[in-house]
């Protein structure tokens, strides 16, 4: 009784109420019913590992049906009740396209899948090379089982062999060395020397020496994904899952350095809220920006934003509005605001900014609610 009404009954009704079904037939119970049994046949997903402290759940004596945190069970039964209901003729509302409807299912659980939509659905038409700096971690491993399920991505992972492929069996796992993705054994790789060399040209000028080359080009694999996308072996490169920001930052600078006419890098944060989507940049890499450096950002930035299909609204936020402190860049010159407002009225981009306190100039001009606050000075 408990497992109906945990795993089927709110994932029929859901399914049944979305479709318009008339009658809740054998037909969607038995639909039910084998999409929690294949469930229960493929891999956790991260959140329900997290939940279970890490434990290893794989189908058998001790993991029959999948577990209620499971946040694909209403994608999953929910998708194939409401095709059952189609196909058995109870529906009124027939679902035209069924992958639109499961992606509209994944909303509720997945905050960021409406956000990502425009990426996923341009990278499934293109799909490029990425390179896993840290590919032995269990959370990329369960990362790149989505992606290659959603064909968003060709994984290349940066670790040993023998540590994945046991991994990958302990996790159970479908994705599969050769077919699924690529391997990049930094302990033994064709490409060592090459690299090794051309990251000592990179950087002896720097300090680096032969040796701390070779070094390095078997012991950090950040370094490694850097220059496997410098010499077009990988279209892009994920990396800090574990360590400090700068310390990869600095790696992938030294090897891949900054694009055509950019003179500072940036860091881009996405904060998913129940409100909507916010972008925050910079917070990570520059604490006290001069004005010239804000405005390439925020530039930088918004070209970034439309990717997303997003047309950008952007605001200015100083660490300190109210007189907390006078340390810079609470104090951020009137001059900076109004350059940084007038390249982004060249660019087309929409700017507001705000007077925080008429006694000290312009504080880095507040980002506030854009409908309900003011005053802004545009």
């Amino acid at each position: 009784n408990q497992v109906n009404n945990v795993l089927c009954f709110p994932f029929i009704f859901r399914g049944a109420l979305d479709v318009g079904a008339t009658d809740i037939n054998e037909e969607m119970k038995a639909a039910c019913v084998r999409a929690i049994a294949d469930m229960a046949m493929i891999e956790s997903s991260d959140i329900v590992a997290a939940a279970y402290g890490g434990e290893e759940l794989r189908f058998g004596t001790e993991y029959l049906i999948p577990k209620p945190f499971d946040p694909r069970l209403i994608v999953e039964v929910s998708s194939a009740v409401a095709q059952a209901a189609m196909d058995s003729g109870v529906a009124t509302r027939p679902i035209e396209d069924m992958q639109a409807y499961r992606d509209s299912l994944s909303r509720f659980v997945i905050r960021s899948g409406l956000v990502m939509k425009p990426i996923f659905e341009s990278a499934r038409k293109d799909p490029r090379r990425v390179a896993y700096a840290e590919g032995e971690d269990e959370r990329v491993l369960r990362a790149v089982q989505t992606i290659v399920d959603d064909a968003i991505a060709m994984p290349i992972l940066i670790g040993r062999p023998e540590v994945i492929a046991s991994r990958v069996e302990k996790m159970g796992l479908r994705i599969c060395e050769g077919r699924d993705f690529e391997v990049v054994n930094p302990e033994q790789d064709e490409r060592y020397t090459d690299f090794w060399r051309s990251y000592h040209e990179i950087m002896e000028r720097g300090g680096v020496s032969p040796d701390a080359a070779r070094t390095i080009m078997r012991t950090n694999t950040t370094v490694i994904g850097s220059m496997m996308v410098r010499k077009g072996m990988a279209d892009a490169m994920l990396c800090g899952v574990y360590g400090q920001y700068r310390f990869h930052l600095r790696h992938v600078m030294d090897v891949l350095g900054l694009g055509k006419g950019v003179h500072d890098v940036s860091a881009l944060s996405l904060l998913i809220l129940p409100q909507g989507s916010i972008f925050l940049c910079d917070t990570h890499v520059t604490p006290d920006p001069s004005a010239e450096e804000i405005v390439e950002m925020t530039m930088l930035a918004a070209n970034e934003v439309r990717n997303f299909g997003i047309e950008p609204k952007i605001a200015l936020l100083a660490h300190s509005n109210f007189g907390t402190t006078n340390r810079q860049p609470a104090d951020f010159p009137e001059s900076g605001c109004r350059q940084h407002y007038l390249q982004c009225a060249e660019n087309h981009v929409w700017c507001r900014v705000r007077r925080a306190d008429a006694d000290r100039n312009l504080s880095a001009c507040t980002c506030a609610d854009p409908v309900s606050h003011g005053p802004w000075y545009s």
